[in-house]
């Protein structure tokens, strides 16, 4: 995607993550390549968050045991 909407795929991450802001005309470009529109990509959606994956490892109780 970040090829086709000729930007660094890093840069894309960073988009992704919320750590930059896009220009309105990148805005365009990736919407473009998503084939959708800009408010599309800028509202928020009606869909739940998922939850995050607990952290860590799994306890070994009741493997082998």
């Amino acid at each position: 995607m970040a090829y086709e909407a000729e930007i660094d795929r890093s840069y894309l991450g960073s988009l992704e993550r919320g750590e930059k802001n896009p220009t309105v005309r990148l805005l365009f470009r990736i919407a473009d390549v998503l084939q959708c529109t800009v408010p599309d990509l800028v509202t928020k959606s009606a869909a739940p968050v998922p939850k995050n994956l607990p952290r860590g490892r799994k306890s070994k109780r009741g493997q082998g045991e």
